[in-house]
């Protein structure tokens, strides 16, 4: 139902994409399906929960890697917050990941909050007044973008199987920022 403009679109591409893999470092359990907070370099490491939702925050510097084991679903009030010289990389086991709610809130730049979907995770939805800042590889995922009220964009990059935008404010903007994290 959208319209294509020529030169802006290319339907050549050929590209390898691989799947993830889940790195090696033993994971500490904990339970984050209501709210959980990581502050500083002591709580900076490698967890596993099986959902997240509530208000989940990194600050402090903290940099964490979290295994989901199941679907995520935000909704209301909740969402992920990121603060500067903080990061969260999530590894996605489940197959749908829902950021409504408040989305991913984080210090502005893309590269403090990563998603990593395994081949297990079909579908990726960004709803609601969400306003997400981050990168998502999820190359077996259907990303959704759901745009309404003040929201529904997508700061960042996203490597997923297909995307469709709908409604108001449906926004992808790729961030410059993923372009220099690698060139000092």
């Amino acid at each position: 139902s959208g319209t294509t403009t020529s030169g802006y679109t290319n339907n050549t591409v050929n590209a390898s994409i691989p799947d993830v893999v889940m790195p090696t470092n033993a994971l500490t359990p904990i339970n984050a399906s209501s709210s959980y907070t990581w502050s500083g370099s002591i709580a900076s490491g490698y967890y596993s929960t099986t959902t997240i939702g509530g208000t989940i925050q990194v600050t402090n510097g903290a940099q964490v890697t979290l295994y989901i084991s199941s679907n995520v679903r935000l909704t209301g009030q909740e969402g992920i917050y990121i603060s500067t010289n903080s990061k969260l990389t999530i590894y996605m086991a489940g197959s749908d990941m829902n950021l409504g709610g408040n989305g991913v809130m984080n210090s502005g730049n893309a590269t403090n909050f990563l998603v990593q979907g395994l081949n297990t995770m079909t579908s990726l939805t960004v709803a609601g007044n969400g306003y997400t800042v981050g990168t998502f590889y999820c190359p077996y995922a259907d990303l959704t973008l759901n745009g309404s009220g003040t929201g529904g964009a997508l700061v960042g990059a996203a490597v997923v199987n297909s995307a469709n935008f709908n409604g108001n404010h449906a926004q992808l903007h790729y961030d410059e920022n993923l372009g220099r994290q690698n060139n000092g």
